[in-house]
């Protein structure tokens, strides 16, 4: 049975999908239910009483084991797929020093049959439960990991609160952005209305402590998990600003924090610059809100800088409705998928605010490797259509797309499905190659600086080729 993409990153088709993966999910359970033991289970091979008859098969192991069966992109091996489920379990089990004996498998009698596999990590994780007392939350997570360890680096389970930040930018937390100044923990500039900047921290202000402990003897991995905590609750932090003689402390209440992933100004002379951290929800809603900004602004626009560096990619839906506002029409990406008989073509549907005159205005886009996914899709596309320069390194070349499945406990499966092509009908498999190569040095940022001298430079309505020969006349001159 074919199961529809649930909360695709690229079509979004989630109630639909989601009805008919439960329907699904519902009658492989039921049927497991019916069955009668395996033999070779291990309540069979240690004449244990079976499995407790209050615990219920983990469900969201069945579910994820099923949408991997059904949506991965390439037809994995299912009893490889179990195997590596068990794999999971004990090694979480020997992590915790808990003692235990896996029973001896059949696997030609069971081979390829899914209910069957089904039932035989289930009855396994039931008895690893009982026999090992060990939390049935995190013989799950083990169970689910061990599957998707034999899959590619982007597959992965996200909890609820993971997937809301990776969809939407928001997390619960206190907007705290900091950097080492002269060896001390400094906040950086914050949002307005974020939590610290209500409780009256300021950009330069030295954090010396965060709940008595002193910052100079934590490093980022402690930071982050003492900043973290459920919203609502409190946390200290202790603040020297320039011009007192004391420090003082500042509670912070934790609440939801709005990550932006785009950001914008016009730098000189008329040249605009945008940057873009990562393709999520309003992505495109706020590049409009940049666009309406540089047409409103003094002055005519001369040219304009995308910064896609660092950006790891994100919703594809969003990276086409933003490539779309700098090319007058035409496919934005082209999709490939296991579950399509045909590939779908993807072009920007939503009418709205487009590059003013985005038929002249000279563009350059910087890129370097770590530019990904998505992010590759719009540097791709725009370099295709030959609407801009893209300058920098060789980026990441990642191809695949992730569809996200909204599991029955809130979180979420993010599953490698397909893979995508520009609109030439290339496949980024070594990344996208700069027109022109540009390093990144310390002490100045180079390719931005580049990018500058060149739009200064560039005639009115240059084309991308044009504007390419410039920005290699620049090079030759500042070296």
């Amino acid at each position: 049975m074919q199961f529809l993409k649930a909360l695709s990153k690229a079509t979004g088709t989630a109630a639909a999908n989601r009805a008919l993966h439960t329907i699904a999910l519902l009658f492989l359970l039921v049927s497991l239910a019916m069955m009668p033991p395996l033999e070779g289970a291990p309540f069979f091979l240690f004449s244990s009483p079976g499995p407790s008859r209050g615990h219920s098969p983990p469900k969201i192991v069945a579910e994820v084991f099923l949408l991997i069966i059904e949506q991965y992109h390439e037809q994995p091996d299912a009893a490889h797929l179990v195997h590596r489920a068990i794999c999971g379990m004990e090694s979480l089990l020997r992590e915790e020093g808990k003692a235990y004996t896996r029973p001896a498998i059949q696997w030609k009698r069971i081979g390829g049959d899914r209910m069957k596999l089904v039932h035989l990590v289930s009855s396994l994780f039931d008895y690893y439960r009982r026999t090992a007392r060990v939390s049935p939350q995190k013989l799950e997570y083990a169970a689910i990991q061990g599957m998707l360890d034999s899959l590619d680096e982007n597959s992965a389970y996200m909890t609820a609160a993971e997937a809301r930040e990776d969809i939407e930018g928001e997390a619960v937390g206190l907007g705290l952005r900091v950097g080492l100044e002269n060896g001390m923990l400094t906040a950086l500039p914050a949002d307005e209305g974020s939590p610290v900047h209500r409780a009256g921290i300021r950009a330069g202000d030295r954090i010396l402590r965060i709940e008595g402990r002193p910052t100079k003897d934590m490093d980022l991995r402690e930071i982050i998990s003492r900043i973290q905590g459920p919203r609502g609750t409190a946390v200290t932090l202790t603040a020297l600003r320039e011009g007192w003689e004391q420090p003082k402390d500042f509670t912070v209440i934790r609440d939801a924090v709005r990550t932006r992933s785009v950001e914008y100004r016009l730098l000189e002379r008329g040249i605009g610059y945008l940057s873009i951290k990562q393709f999520q929800r309003n992505t495109a809603r706020d590049v409009e809100e940049a666009l309406q900004h540089f047409r409103s602004s003094e002055g005519e626009l001369k040219g304009l800088v995308l910064d896609l560096r660092d950006n790891p990619g994100g919703l594809i839906r969003e990276a086409v409705e933003v490539a779309s506002k700098f090319i007058p029409s035409g496919i934005i990406v082209y999709l490939k998928e296991r579950a399509e008989d045909t590939g779908q073509r993807y072009t920007g549907r939503r009418p709205g605010v487009r590059l003013p005159c985005h038929d002249v205005v000279p563009m350059v886009v910087l890129v370097n490797d770590e530019t990904a996914s998505a992010s590759e899709i719009v540097a791709g596309a725009l370099q295709d259509y030959r609407r801009s320069v893209i300058i920098g390194r060789n980026t990441y070349g990642k191809v695949s797309v992730q569809t996200l499945f909204p599991l029955s406990n809130g979180a979420t499966l993010s599953l490698t499905t397909g893979r995508y092509y520009l609109p030439s009908g290339k496949l980024i498999r070594r990344g996208i190659r700069p027109d022109v190569e540009v390093a990144e040095r310390q002490g100045g940022d180079v390719p931005l600086r580049v990018a500058l001298y060149a739009l200064n430079r560039a005639e009115e309505g240059a084309s991308a080729e044009a504007l390419k020969k410039t920005v290699e006349e620049v090079l030759k001159e500042k070296g």
